[in-house]
């Protein structure tokens, strides 16, 4: 692989344990340019790290929670962490004024410091938490088995169940996919008329609209998919903005 990658755009995305890990490498290595971490456990962070007690990078973070582990009240991912994650991300400047308690529409976590020049170590973060994930919402769990097969598992396991009724999770996982692919493409670019980069959004795009069945435009399905790109940082489209808890 040594001619097929660019090795001056690094990022690092990783789920559960690995989200914490990913945060934990962004912060303390700068070739990575940017982290994602999805639903991450922040508990598996070492005291010491980086990532909590201040970042050695500029690199930003975009953490996708889910809402049983990761909103208000519902903090099982360990809050304090995550409040002392978010504030370690910043630039000095901004860390005073930073909160990590997003509003039900507007779930960013001093996403003005993302992508803001300073001095001083920290990239920003981005906080969004679609609206009824879970935490097995990031794999591929809820398309290989039915909800009352997965709800009847996490009982037998101890795991902490919802009682909301299940959520398409074709549109979580467009939640999912847009906001990382966005914070990716903000983060990292590719030249416009790279070869490579029209090739594979042309592919993801023709993959995207072949998977899916025509809709009436007035049904449910019709309404929830996204539309067209969504921006993580600026204005968000209405689709996005509709599922997020």
């Amino acid at each position: 692989f040594n001619s097929l990658l660019d090795m001056t755009r690094l990022a690092l995305m990783g789920h559960s344990c690995g989200g914490a890990t990913a945060a934990a490498a962004v912060a303390a290595h700068a070739e990575f340019k940017c982290g994602i971490a999805l639903d991450p456990w922040w508990p598996l962070l070492p005291k010491d790290s980086a990532a909590l007690k201040g970042w050695r990078t500029n690199s930003p973070l975009l953490v996708l929670g889910s809402q049983d582990w990761n909103t208000p009240g519902k903090m099982w991912c360990d809050g304090p962490r995550q409040e002392s994650v978010f504030r370690a991300c910043l630039p000095t400047a901004a860390a005073a004024a930073a909160t990590s308690r997003p509003s039900a529409r507007m779930p960013v976590v001093a996403g003005a410091a993302v992508g803001t020049s300073s001095s001083s170590n920290g990239g920003g973060a981005v906080h969004i938490v679609p609206s009824g994930s879970s935490h097995g919402s990031f794999t591929d769990l809820p398309f290989l088995l039915p909800h009352w097969a997965t709800t009847t598992l996490r009982k037998l396991s101890g795991a902490k169940t919802s009682p909301a009724p299940p959520v398409d999770p074709t549109v979580v996982q467009d939640v999912i996919t847009w906001s990382s692919h966005n914070f990716l493409t903000d983060h990292l670019p590719l030249p416009a008329d790279s070869a490579s980069s029209l090739r594979q959004f042309e592919a993801w795009r023709q993959q995207q609209h072949s998977s899916r069945k025509p809709e009436d435009p007035s049904s449910p399905a019709a309404a929830a998919a996204p539309s067209g790109p969504i921006e993580i940082s600026g204005n968000r489209s209405d689709s996005l903005v509709d599922h997020l808890a």
